[in-house]
């Protein structure tokens, strides 16, 4: 029996052990036993709150003392709930968390090419740079088990108390997280909250270094005081040290190399010749003399195919019904059966499968020849993944990572067919509660029973090693560019204590010296590391849930799959703002787990599950949904929408070459495809721009302004259409083909048919922004409208009608609507709506005509033995039409009509339909064309019309037509029946575009080719162009600067007419010249400007910041100068010049 007074020094483990940040205030703590991640096999675990999907519980780490005789025998836990230590033992824990990223060099890599120092320009100590906090916690302390640490970063002055009440303005306030004493003894560590952010409100330019950046991870040293009946007893072992890392958000997806597996080989570096093969302390020495299958090389393939889940590369080579599916159970028995001896032959059926397996494994560093480690810097091998070098470059050997030496040599034995089958390990699930006496999270459940930590592993010496193996099996091994929880100081011994395993040396590393390495802010890293990093913790594609039934039916491919961040931004590429870091920033929280789940037909899947909606507004308060801070909400979303919009359109316009750019004569009225085109882009572009004031009008009346120039409103492209269709619809700068067309189609999809009635009914409780349409967006806003109480109905900010920039309406001068109660909301609503922003689909009018002086062309197929016919109608049409209960007649022309129908040979007829629902029509289906004309109404009604035409039938007689052939035929006196026109739209208009474009030819259409979404990185290697580009990033800026004025010029002792001059100032005076003046000619210099062979320059819409050194309109006539004087026979940059001269002044701080 062991005694008090045998307890003659003590140890802390783990050595070293990892806590996850999470915004939650409920935790979780980390799996003790190795191989059991956090809620594996627990399908009701959940890593978030469970009614806020935005808040991600933090993971704990605990650590344990242990207490050891004067022989160094593991005594086992002092666990003060015992009754041997009850009263007698006393434990008073330190620990101090840093965060020192601010103060250090910059990361460049294992190399460290850049020598440079982040925040060099800091003009105080650089210690105000790190963020301290030293805490303590005493086991007899009966008024607190628990403290937190904070400290102070950016500061001016190099002493300060964080508790100082009178010096909160001295730098900004981290919170790295806090420590609890359990009743047991043991200590828990939570981290921070995720949060990171800039003093200075700059942006994130680059994946580690952003200067005057702040985030709250961090590391630190955990020592203990431990005292029996009153003596103090010695730390045997030195400092364990805690590292505060970011969620791994594929929990029960292992990494192929693992942090536990390199500092392992750190410390015990693998022997070529001579050794055991098996260098796993966990395992016990006898068994370290032979590889097994299942203890030894089935992880390694398991995390490989676990990995395929969440990454593209792994999914194509070993993902559920690939070849390379090492778990399948065929290729599961061949790999772990090993040759067999008979008749004192060998026999050994799989070794030919065995070595070429290990011919794709790439060779690590150290095993390699210099020619092995050239010839493998391919994607050829394995694994697939970037090395520490950098993105994986074919060529360049340390860009492609490779497994370690110790798991390599592993395999080269499996190969040669020098192991055992073995066992599979005991299977035990995490299980979230405690049992008995022990207070302490997780036990484990094995057959439906709970084990605590200690009845799985009784023997003490073995617990520190399950212990120490637990808290880094799952954690980043490689690469380390630079890592997510350590970086490549793992590889050096120096960093650990020697003789100690996994324990940090206290004398070479000090708290916060380990996470200095690791990228400011850490989002910024994550974000950009969206492919071939790390995608165990953070993936790059994930499985829906409600995938499972085709992936028990295996038929899952890659395009199931979506991206895991899908809703982000998209980045800059070199020194210019990174939209996805930002988002990464922002939305990390609302980002969705992977974990394990149990399909049928044995397949385990794993599946992305507790995502939040990405733009949802924090609102958790469902009885107060209809706020006004809820509604302003979503106007700013609408304004959001609405000018992320306006500059695909633009560009689109920009690509179009105009009449007098097309050098062939004489010009015929094919030329005129491209004016009308053009026009009819611009005319849509205006009219977002009045749907962008009339939204601005809408924020105003409730007593809020309008933002238009910041960075979240003047997206980089390509991006997803903003808090549209789970960020799955891309929208990019790209010429006017029908590719693009499509595109614009898809953004202005009207809502459902059936969408605004029984929207009308009621909204979720929960307001969500993830919009199947911007029809749905403007319903929702107009049922706050309704709701909302104590609106103000502010005019004194509005702009009035005349102020706009936008074609006539018939509402006003420009459709600027003041909205000054509910029902000019209303009809400012229903404005945006009708002209186009996903208004449901309906017909405008019935038509019955008659076709003539028309033809019929397209080409033959047999289809159940029938002639079917598609192609192409055109003719004059002359008929009735009817628009609710009022008839009228139309005349005009049906164009491009695409038409499918079935040739009768008895009848020798043609029966054709245009209609949507084909079902009711058996002879066909339409599509859709183009019906130019003019419409007259009893009512007196004459108007002139271009609208797409479906649905309807005809006949057309022939006395004969070949099989599978192509035919043209002239018409006349074709009777057309019930058919729709249906009603203006931005929809419909930019599918009369698409229309016209795909059946024209090249001759016929002609573009610019300009390059797909140019952005400042584009040009980098052409100064003169970046130059042009910056200038005309400036002007767009300006326009949007100019905007924030209009709608801010109010001044309480300026009378209403001066009030409206000064707004009218700054409208008319500004915008006409800034988008006529400045925007197009520079815009249309740059289409036409060639920068390679077969491709051209393009604007670039891009956010440009305004400093506060000189005025806006100085800064920018500064870089339209800069412009012209790289392209000074430009007579277009020349225009530029002088209308920014002519400018309005604009304020910066508005």
């Amino acid at each position: 029996m062991v005694n008090l007074a045998d307890y003659k020094s003590f140890a802390i483990f783990p050595a070293l052990n990892v806590a996850r940040l999470g915004n939650a205030d409920e935790y979780y703590v980390c799996s003790e036993i190795p191989g059991v991640y956090v809620g594996k096999g627990n399908p009701k675990f959940k890593f978030k709150d469970d009614k806020d999907k935005s808040l991600i519980k933090p993971q704990a780490a605990r650590f344990r003392i242990y207490g050891y005789d004067e022989d160094g025998n593991n005594l086992g836990e002092i666990n003060l709930k015992d009754n041997k230590f009850k009263g007698k033992v006393t434990i008073k824990w330190t620990v101090v968390l840093a965060n020192k990223k601010a103060s250090h060099k910059s990361f460049s890599g294992i190399k460290e090419t850049d020598r440079t120092i982040r925040n060099a320009d800091w003009p105080y100590n650089r210690s105000t740079l790190e963020a301290i906090s030293e805490q303590t916690l005493a086991s007899d302390d009966k008024k607190q088990n628990s403290r937190e640490f904070k400290a102070r970063v950016y500061r001016y002055n190099v002493e300060y108390n964080v508790e100082d009440k009178e010096n909160t303005e001295d730098g900004h306030e981290l919170y790295l997280g806090k420590m609890i004493i359990e009743k047991e003894g043991s200590l828990l560590i939570i981290g921070g909250k995720g949060k990171s952010g800039c003093i200075k409100n700059t942006l994130i330019t680059d994946y580690a270094n952003n200067d005057y950046w702040y985030d709250d991870t961090s590391d630190g040293s955990i020592e203990a005081i431990v005292k029996i009946d009153g003596t103090e007893i010695p730390n045997r072992a030195g400092k364990s040290w805690v590292l505060v890392a970011p969620p791994k958000f594929a929990p029960g997806i292992p990494n192929l190399v693992s942090l536990y597996q390199v500092i392992l080989e750190t410390q015990h570096p693998v022997k070529t010749e001579g050794g055991n093969p098996v260098i796993d302390p966990v395992i016990p020495e006898a068994g370290r003399t032979k590889v097994e299958y299942y203890r030894d090389i089935y992880p390694i393939f398991e995390t490989v195919c676990k990995n395929s889940w969440v990454n593209e590369r792994g999914y194509r080579g070993h993902g559920l019904d690939k070849p390379g599916n090492f778990l399948s159970h065929e290729l599961e028995k061949k790999l772990s059966t090993p040759p067999v001896k008979k008749n004192d032959v060998v026999i050994d059926e799989y070794k030919d499968l065995r070595v070429s397996i290990l011919s794709r494994v790439r060779i690590p560093p150290q095993l390699a020849s210099s020619f092995e480690r050239n010839g493998q810097a391919y994607d050829y091998f394995m694994p697939p993944l970037s090395g520490g070098g950098g993105d994986v470059t074919s060529g360049y050997p340390d860009t492609y990572l490779t497994i370690t030496r110790g798991q390599y040599l592993l395999l080269k034995k499996w190969a040669d067919g020098d192991f055992e089958t073995g066992s599979r390990l005991p299977e035990y699930k995490y299980n979230d509660n405690v049992k008995g006496n022990d207070s302490r999270k997780p036990t484990y459940l094995k057959n439906g029973e709970a084990y605590s930590f200690q009845e799985i592993c009784p023997d003490p010496s073995q617990q520190v090693k399950f212990l120490n193996k637990a808290a880094l099996e799952w954690c980043v091994g490689g690469p380390f560019f630079p890592g997510i929880e350590m970086t490549y100081l793992a590889y050096n011994e120096k960093t650990f204590c020697k003789g100690n395993d996994f324990r940090i040396n206290s004398d070479n590393i000090q708290p916060g010296d380990i996470n200095a390495y690791m990228a400011l802010p850490w989002q910024a890293d994550f974000s950009e590391c969206n492919t071939y990093w790390w995608p165990a913790q953070r993936p790059d594609i994930v499985m829906l849930e409600d995938k499972c039934e085709k992936i028990e039916n295996r038929e899952i491919q890659l395009d199931d799959f979506v991206d895991w961040t899908r809703g982000f931004r998209t980045n800059e590429p070199i020194n210019a703002p990174k939209w996805a870091d930002m988002d990464m920033v922002n939305l990390w929280n609302k980002l969705g787990f992977i974990v394990e789940k149990q399909i049928p037909n044995n397949i385990n899947a794993f599946v992305e599950v507790e995502r939040d909606d990405i733009y949802r507004s924090n609102s958790k308060d469902t009885k107060e949904i209809y706020t006004l801070d809820n509604l302003h909400k979503l106007l700013g979303l609408a304004l959001q929408v609405e000018l992320a919009t306006i500059p695909p359109y633009l560009y689109a316009m920009y690509s179009i070459k105009r009449r007098t750019d097309i050098d062939v004569k004489p010009r015929t009225n094919l030329y005129d495809i491209n004016d009308m085109i053009m026009h009819k882009i611009r005319h849509v572009a205006a009219e977002e721009m009045l749907h962008a004031s009339l939204v601005a009008n809408l924020i105003a009346a409730i007593g809020r302004q309008p933002v238009f120039y910041s960075p979240e409103m003047i997206p980089y492209y390509p991006n997803p259409l903003p808090h549209f269709k789970h960020g799955l619809l891309m929208v990019h700068l790209a010429k006017a083909d029908v590719e693009n067309f499509k595109v614009f189609i898809d953004i202005e999809e009207p809502a459902p048919n059936d969408f605004l009635p029984s929207f009308a009914n009621g909204i979720s409780t929960k307001l969500s922004t993830g919009f199947k349409s911007i029809g749905e967006l403007y319903c929702l806003i107009e049922k706050f409208f309704e709701k909302v109480e104590g609106i103000p109905y502010d005019t004194k900010f509005q702009l009035k009608p005349g102020m706009g920039y936008a074609p006539s309406t018939g509402t006003g001068k420009d459709g600027l609507i003041i909205v000054n109660n509910k029902d000019e909301a209303k009809r400012a609503i229903q404005l945006i709506i009708d002209q186009g922003e996903g208004k449901p689909a309906k017909a405008d009018m019935t038509i019955t005509a008659t076709i003539n002086n028309g033809k019929i062309r397209g080409e033959t197929s047999v289809k159940d033995n029938k002639i079917k016919i598609e192609g192409i109608l055109e003719g004059d049409v002359k008929g009735d039409v009817k628009k609710g209960e009022e008839t009228g007649t139309i005349e005009g022309r049906i164009e491009k009509a695409k038409i499918q129908g079935i040739f009768d040979k008895n009848t020798k007829k043609i029966k054709g339909i245009f209609d949507k629902n084909a079902g009711k029509i058996k002879q066909g289906k339409i599509i859709e064309g183009v019906i130019k004309g003019v419409t007259k109404f009893k009512s007196g009604d004459q108007t002139i019309i271009e609208r797409i035409i479906e649905g309807g039938c005809f006949e057309v007689e022939f006395e004969t037509i070949g099989e599978g052939i192509k035919f043209e035929r002239s018409i006349e006196n074709l009777k057309f029946e019930n058919g729709n026109i249906e009603e203006y739209s931005h929809y419909n208009t930019f599918k009369i575009c698409k229309i016209y474009v795909e059946n024209a030819s090249d001759s016929e259409y002609r573009l610019w080719p300009v390059i797909d979404d140019p952005n400042a990185a584009s040009y980098v290697k052409y100064p003169n162009i970046n130059a042009t580009a910056t200038a005309f990033n400036a002007a767009y800026s300006y326009l949007m600067l100019l905007l924030q004025n209009a709608w801010r010029t109010s001044n309480k002792e300026e009378n209403e007419e001066k009030e409206n001059k000064k707004k009218k100032e700054l409208v008319i005076g500004g915008m006409p010249a800034l988008m006529h003046g400045v925007l197009k000619p520079i815009a249309t210099f740059l289409a036409e400007l060639p920068i390679t062979a077969d491709k051209n320059a393009g604007a670039t819409f891009g956010y440009y910041e305004f400093t506060d050194e000189s005025s806006p309109k100085q800064q920018l006539i500064a870089a339209v100068q800069e412009a012209y004087k790289a392209f000074p026979k430009s007579n277009e940059l020349g225009d530029a010049v002088n209308v920014v001269n002519s400018l309005p002044d604009i304020s910066l701080s508005v």
